[in-house]
């Protein structure tokens, strides 16, 4: 009996190093891969940060291209002014991209892995340490986030979506009221459309000192460009007037224009039937909201719905997505513990998708656009030239993918209930359901 038992302790050993060893390198390979970025020039969005900055703290108005000192831009970058708050401190050593790029991969993967330690089954164990199996299951959650397009992309671009990434959970975990409404405010500034639908959930879920103080401190970061601006009138007139021309017909961020990454539903060239779309997408959103209305707290299914939502509705391109891979994540955690294993097969098929690189992507949309070219009379099918290649005829797979996994976040939300609430109004950061 010894024998057998010494060879089954054996066996279990050498599979939890094997484990061990397959978890260090899946983290080695995202680290690689993460560095093969780092000392590429294309940081387009953070440029654009840094420019409209210092345009407004010389005094001069960033929406006039003459303004701009950093790169020749085809159009005025649309940045809110409130990006000053947040920007004049770095902005004069601009373009010091590296330590923007560091900081946003710093922040993706600490609140990433915060996320997965609060809302997957190493918050069961006894004695708070991963055994070899979770920190493997860990290590494929993470390698799978930062290998995801909408994480590659917001890095490449410099985008600033990993401080809303960072504010969005810190909102959700954070035990302190001040914090709250930081992180909230925080949001708000940063990309005020990520709020569309999370901020009047909130609302209607009574959340109203929330709501007001974070407004409020957004109010103050929107009136800070005055201290180098003063006439902020006209400074916020020309913002309006510039986000009115690039979003309407022929305008940049139009389908038409550069639609090859967007997802909301605008993709449908009948403004009638995408206006259509959108209502029943927001009736489903309302119907999920009143089952929960008198529960306490938001549940983690009706964050994902909500999150959604957002981004069918309003201008959002793919790496806004950076906010929804997690519950994909901790959703497939969930299925594979509960054994639906249908349901975690549906949450793998959309991170597969994610996985796929543009050079793969790209290619196989332009062949399937080319080949189902009827379907432009309904649809905008893109082009993008990466000055090396122009792909034409672009299926905007994107923007097909996104209400297939809002209708997927509904379904969950209705036949799968989360045992997870996020309880934003009292000192615990979050109730689990008995």
């Amino acid at each position: 009996m010894s024998v057998i038992g010494d060879r089954s302790s054996g066996t279990s050993i050498h599979w939890q190093r094997l484990m061990l060893a397959l978890g260090v390198l899946l983290l080695t390979l995202t680290l690689i891969r993460l560095g093969a970025i780092f000392p590429r020039d294309i940081f387009t969005d953070y440029l654009a940060y840094t420019d409209t900055t210092q345009a407004i703290m010389a005094g001069a108005n960033p929406y006039d291209l003459e303004s701009m000192r950093y790169r020749t831009w085809g159009e005025a970058p649309i940045v809110f002014p409130g990006y000053v708050v947040f920007f004049q401190w770095i902005a004069q050593d601009a373009p010091g991209f590296k330590p923007w790029y560091i900081l946003g991969s710093m922040l993706l993967f600490l609140s990433a892995l915060l996320l997965f330690l609060r809302r997957t089954a190493l918050r069961e164990a006894p004695s708070g340490l991963p055994d070899a199996q979770t920190f493997l299951i860990y290590s494929i959650m993470l390698f799978v986030f930062f290998n995801a397009s909408p994480v590659l992309k917001t890095l490449r671009l410099g985008q600033s979506t990993p401080i809303i990434f960072f504010a969005f959970f810190m909102l959700l975990l954070c035990n302190r009221e001040w914090c709250r409404y930081l992180m909230l405010a925080s949001i708000a500034i940063m990309k005020y459309s990520m709020l569309t639908i999370w901020a009047p959930l909130l609302f209607f879920k009574k959340y109203y000192q929330l709501c007001i103080i974070g407004f409020l401190i957004f109010l103050l970061a929107a009136l800070y460009p005055v201290i180098y601006f003063p006439d902020i009138l006209t400074l916020f007139k020309s913002y309006v007037r510039e986000v009115a021309l690039q979003t309407t017909e022929q305008g940049f961020n139009t389908y038409s224009v550069s639609g090859f990454d967007m997802v909301h539903l605008d993709v449908i060239k009948n403004a009638w039937a995408a206006t259509t779309l959108k209502l029943l997408f927001i009736a489903g959103g309302i119907a999920l909201f009143l089952r929960e209305r008198k529960t306490p707290g938001v549940s983690f299914n009706l964050l994902f719905s909500a999150g959604c939502l957002t981004m069918l509705i309003s201008y959002h391109r793919l790496h806004d997505l950076v906010v929804l891979l997690p519950f994909l994540l901790v959703l497939a955690h969930q299925f594979m513990v509960t054994r639906r294993y249908l349901m975690l097969g549906i949450c793998a098929a959309f991170l597969l998708y994610f996985l796929i690189p543009e050079s793969i992507l790209f290619p196989i949309s332009s062949a399937l656009g080319g080949q189902l070219g009827g379907l432009e009379q309904w649809i905008h099918l893109n082009r993008y030239d990466d000055n090396v290649v122009l792909w034409q005829q672009m299926l905007p797979t994107p923007a097909i993918v996104m209400p297939l996994m809002t209708l997927f976040a509904y379904y969950v939300n209705i036949v799968h209930p989360s045992p997870y609430r996020f309880e934003l109004g009292s000192p615990s950061a979050d109730v689990r359901e008995p």
